[in-house]
């Protein structure tokens, strides 16, 4: 689970947080407590900067990238599905990102928003705080429910179970820093 400097840039990783072995941090890249980092997962904080909060899962195969003029931002409770890509965005609190899908430069998706599968999110677009979007491009389908709501929160939750066992069943160690 090798953590990259890149010159004086070096990723900031909460001691609680779980990192898969082959899991990829790059540059000025803060990762918050309890989050999970899953098998081949790429966060490149290379041109600027990516926080990313408390409680999330990036899951299998996410790219988190930022560029020089938006940084990646990802709030506290985020699920990021497999293979879905966050690209200089920022991502609200307790969302759901779903599997595929691609959110582009600019876009901010608010709180309590779910993303749906293989759907993609334009650059500079707004999906609104409880929101329910899909599609490509993708479109406000509905209002997020209080169920959705509750749906975010136990994929989140669980998560962060899961990563609790793979810590401590010693499946993954401590992130290791090269270039130090």
């Amino acid at each position: 689970m090798p953590a990259y400097m890149l010159g004086s840039k070096k990723p900031r990783i909460h001691p609680t947080a779980v990192l898969a072995p082959n899991s990829t941090i790059i540059g000025d890249v803060v990762i918050g407590p309890r989050t999970s980092i899953w098998p081949g997962a790429v966060i490149r904080g290379d041109y600027g900067y990516i926080r990313i909060g408390s409680d999330c899962s990036i899951q299998d195969n996410v790219v988190i990238h930022c560029s020089a003029e938006d940084p990646t931002i990802i709030g506290d409770g985020v699920t990021v599905a497999h293979s879905a890509v966050v690209h200089a965005c920022r991502v609200g609190d307790e969302c759901l990102i779903g599997v595929g899908a691609i959110i582009f430069d600019g876009a901010r998706i608010g709180k309590h928003s779910i993303l749906g599968v293989g759907s993609t999110v334009l650059g500079g677009a707004r999906i609104p705080p409880r929101s329910v979007a899909v599609g490509a491009p993708a479109k406000i389908i509905r209002r997020a429910t209080d169920k959705d709501v509750r749906l975010i929160k136990e994929s989140y939750r669980a998560y962060v179970e899961m990563g609790r066992r793979y810590a401590t069943s010693g499946v993954y160690k401590k992130p290791v820093f090269l270039g130090d």
